[in-house]
């Protein structure tokens, strides 16, 4: 017998069995509107969905923004000019909180190579320099972009009552930045928090009170 004749007795003799039915699905859980509205407030989730997004449009944009081929410490032509060498990729600027605010400090991140902050000071058509006493601005503001976002949308914007005028990630911690301010505060703000400063120096005439333009921070990782 051929083996199409014997693959085909067998099957109709039942020594042969198939299922086409695959293994059983467990049932699709439905929620009502009152329930899902519920799960979409709730603090952990909308801390879980915002880091998803952010983790696809880096996975999105890492196509095609670098070249992995680059060689950073390749030598360019004698010929070339600096304005040839030079050539600008992006612009990067947020309609919310970077637009018409100088720019005061920029700082890549020590800790992770596509992670750097820019420093800002109050809206240039902004008169208020409180934000805590009313204005609908706040007087600086820090923001941590990543060069795998889109361009447009920072990773993290921290605010603070005084412009900013220069800030650093903390050599030793990850998680925190530092900011000097006009009003001669040091303010300090964590990843982890919220947008607002989590530490702050006094103000107070005993303090320091004058506009702090650079700062650098010193010490070990165990100190």
């Amino acid at each position: 017998l051929s083996g199409g004749q014997m693959h085909g007795d067998l099957r109709r003799e039942g020594a042969v069995q198939t299922d086409d039915t695959g293994p059983s699905m467990p049932a699709v859980q439905t929620v009502d509107s009152e329930e899902r509205e519920l799960i979409e407030q709730d603090p952990d989730f909308q801390s879980f969905l915002a880091q998803s997004e952010r983790v696809v449009e880096r996975a999105m944009k890492q196509n095609g923004m670098f070249d992995i081929a680059v060689d950073y410490g390749g030598k360019t032509s004698v010929n070339t000019s600096v304005a040839q060498a030079l050539t600008e990729v992006q612009t990067i600027q947020n309609e919310r909180w970077s637009k018409d605010r100088t720019v005061t400090a920029i700082e890549c991140s020590p800790h992770h190579k596509e992670l750097f902050l820019s420093a800002h000071v109050k809206r240039q058509a902004s008169g208020e320099l409180d934000w805590s006493r009313g204005s609908a601005e706040p007087g600086g503001v820090v923001l941590l972009w990543s060069m795998h976002m889109a361009s447009e949308r920072p990773e993290y914007v921290f605010t603070c009552e005084s412009p900013v005028h220069t800030a650093k990630f903390h050599p030793f911690a990850p998680n925190l930045v530092v900011g000097g301010t006009y009003s001669g505060q040091i303010v300090m703000w964590d990843l982890r928090a919220k947008s607002a400063p989590v530490q702050r120096s006094m103000l107070s005439q005993e303090s320091h009170t004058h506009p702090v333009y650079a700062m650098a921070i010193t010490g070990t990782e165990n100190a």
